[in-house]
């Protein structure tokens, strides 16, 4: 049987009353998103296709768990009236990401009891991807042993939807755990990209290469690259509207796009080590701050990575790092 977050936590379960509990499934079955949120959401009822017991798992970890965000959770806390969570700047997050070609029920339920919310975008990359799970806990950063036992509890969940994903031979998946403080969070105000600026994009940005991740013996050998390889941390710069100058040099710097259901146009940079990764995000924090043109940009050291390795041994497939050119 798969546990469900709070177990993992060891947290105490609510005690629910049989027919309390009963209602609040139901009203959550029938609860649909808000016109303004998600705008581009394709499911507008995010409990609709779960049954009854993966429901259940979705509430009881959102109710033991003050730390817990998500669409799920978000929906969970209005339904039962319980405060909403407040990202500041005091806020670490730790949270872990599945990426997956399909998802069924099986698969959705065991996710969703493990912590996981349906977390879709309307454009992923590796494009193949069609379904995206995270499981995102807030924390505040001066809180160590806290922390680290969330890091722990999200590691074990992250193991345990490896096992189920690893079964199932009809998909593609890979799973990120990832977390960021807010020494590495910076949010700026909505203000339009200054094309004046645009001659002064950081050059140092570009003297990383595009390297693609082996998925096999064969092609690790041709790449030179070890089928170990993966990511040490992620940089993400949001958008503000079209900021088509600065798209264009952030994809000319390795950057590659993703558009979440927010509407919201990311760029992500996938770095080797996180010492470069932290040195490209000064750069980029003190070119966004004069230039316009980005919400926020966040660096996420990824602190495990898992793909699924098929019968025949090819690993799913990942998007391509920056590695630093040889001077």
């Amino acid at each position: 049987m798969v546990p469900t977050f709070h177990q993992i936590l060891n947290a105490p379960a609510h005690p629910f009353r049989a027919n309390e509990l009963s209602d609040f499934v139901g009203r959550l079955r029938h609860y649909e998103l808000p016109p303004a949120l998600l705008p581009f959401a394709r499911n507008r009822q995010p409990f609709a296709d779960l049954n009854d017991a993966a429901i259940e798992c979705a509430l009881r970890n959102t109710v033991a768990l003050d730390h817990k965000v998500g669409r799920l959770s978000d929906a969970i806390r209005i339904i039962l009236g319980l405060p909403s969570i407040v990202d500041s700047t005091t806020i670490a997050t730790v949270e872990a990401h599945v990426d997956v070609t399909a998802a069924p029920l099986e698969i959705a339920h065991a996710l969703v009891a493990l912590g996981f919310e349906p977390d879709d975008f309307v454009k992923l990359e590796p494009e193949c991807y069609k379904r995206h799970f995270t499981l995102k806990l807030h924390v505040s950063s001066v809180d160590g042993p806290v922390l680290r036992r969330l890091i722990s509890a999200v590691h074990r969940a992250s193991g345990e939807a490896a096992s189920i994903l690893q079964k199932d031979a009809t998909v593609d998946a890979f799973i990120e755990e990832e977390v960021y403080t807010p020494k590495y969070k910076r949010s700026y105000g909505p203000r339009p990209f200054d094309v004046a600026h645009e001659a002064q994009f950081p050059g140092n940005l570009r003297g990383f290469r595009v390297q693609l991740v082996p998925r096999s013996h064969g092609e690790s050998d041709a790449l030179g690259m070890p089928l170990t390889m993966r990511k040490a941390a992620d940089i993400h710069v949001k958008l503000f509207g079209e900021a088509a100058p600065l798209a264009r040099q952030l994809q000319e710097a390795g950057f590659y796009e993703i558009v979440s259901e927010a509407g919201n146009r990311i760029y992500t940079g996938q770095y080797m080590t996180v010492r470069e990764a932290r040195r490209v995000y000064d750069t980029l924090d003190a070119f966004l701050r004069n230039s316009g043109g980005a919400t926020s940009l966040i660096l996420e050291v990824c602190t495990a990575f898992w793909r699924r390795l098929s019968a025949d041994g090819v690993l799913a497939p990942v998007s391509p790092v920056l590695v630093r050119e040889a001077v």
